[in-house]
């Protein structure tokens, strides 16, 4: 096979590991989770009549992406079809030293997202990009992140002239090795698979997945 991957499952104590910081910062998600909601109602970020548990579990997904070696090692992230801002505003709410762009072509999204941004103090590390993926100037230490929002290759391809450290998505574990055979070049790729025993099944399926170049 072309590309190394990796895979392994999400491990309790890491799960349990994730459950404490989430609610360590629950104040601050409990009210971005609000925020969600009230704007969801709005404009559709996420989908029509989400209920409010529903979208605390794409919060606690979105803190799933914590679980990537690129994720702990980066303190500067591009989130990718942000919407609402799912991962990156859980990311930078955890990470306090991080400093987290979201970029997305649809402009009222973006405006919800700002205004969530404002409403809870993080603009000074949260930032908004309008316009396409391609059209954003990335660095070496740059790790982009996206939840739902594109297809592997989709992204890689759209990625492949910029500079980008590694590229983390939060997806489905069956899909992604398909779409990472849809790209020509020699990839290094970890899945953490989400649906183990202790999760509950709104992770059914689900995993993050680390991209890197894998240079020979």
């Amino acid at each position: 096979m072309k590309h190394n991957i990796a895979t392994r499952d999400i491990s309790e104590p890491e799960w349990t590991d994730i459950l404490s910081t989430v609610k360590s910062k629950e104040q601050i998600l409990f009210t971005y989770a609000d925020l969600l909601l009230w704007w969801n109602d709005r404009i559709n970020l996420i989908s029509r009549g989400v209920s409010r548990e529903t979208i605390l579990n794409h919060i606690r997904h979105s803190v799933c992406i914590s679980l990537a070696r690129a994720v702990q090692d980066s303190t500067s992230f591009l989130d990718a079809g942000s919407g609402g801002g799912l991962p990156g505003i859980p990311l930078a709410v955890i990470k306090e030293n991080s400093v987290v762009n979201l970029n997305d072509i649809v402009s009222k999204k973006m405006y919800a997202a700002n205004d969530i941004i404002n409403k809870l103090d993080l603009k000074e590390r949260v930032g908004i990009l309008m316009g396409s993926i391609e059209t954003q100037s990335l660095s070496q230490e740059t790790c982009v992140i996206s939840k739902h929002a594109f297809k592997v290759n989709e992204l890689y391809t759209m990625l492949k002239p910029k500079k980008w450290g590694a590229i983390v998505f939060l997806k489905g574990a069956g899909e992604t090795v398909k779409e990472l055979n849809e790209i020509e070049a020699p990839l290094k790729a970890e899945i953490i698979k989400l649906d183990a025993p202790f999760m509950s099944d709104f992770y059914k399926g689900k995993a993050v997945v680390q991209v890197e170049r894998l240079y020979e």
